[in-house]
């Protein structure tokens, strides 16, 4: 059994973890801007944003130049009963159950193929990828 823990703001509520909320433009995410330009490589971060109705799960990705390329504020689309109040809940995920379901539904195991994976490592540049501006 996993616990896991989730966040209900009720319209109209605040929380202590509000206070927590930052800006995009503030300066926790101009630090990783900054460092992706620095180490030339893309970073994604995730953090709290503040937003005008409740804070907001967001991912945003950055390119090597540090250019946002990609924000997404994350919406959780399991179902978990909670209180009637705002506050944070823990909630229990049965593994051996979801591990059962996986092996019986429809994906299971059909689409890994863990033996490609090494693909992904290679650090052997094959055309059409060959650049003669080739960075290490």
């Amino acid at each position: 059994m996993v616990k896991i823990a989730f966040l209900q703001i009720m319209p109209g509520e605040t929380l202590e973890e509000e206070k927590l909320a930052i800006s995009p433009d503030g300066e926790f995410v101009s630090t990783f801007v900054e460092l992706a330009k620095e180490l030339d490589m893309a970073i994604a971060i995730s953090f709290l944003e503040k937003c005008d109705q409740a804070p907001r799960n967001t991912v945003c990705l950055f390119d090597r130049h540090g250019v946002l390329k990609y924000k997404y504020e994350k919406v959780h689309t399991c179902v978990f009963e909670a209180g009637e109040e705002a506050g944070v809940y823990i909630g229990e995920l049965d593994l051996d159950m979801l591990r059962d379901y996986r092996s019986r539904e429809v994906h299971g195991n059909a689409y890994r193929h863990p033996q490609k994976y090494g693909i992904l490592i290679d650090e052997e540049i094959r055309a059409p990828f060959i650049r003669s501006d080739y960075r290490k």
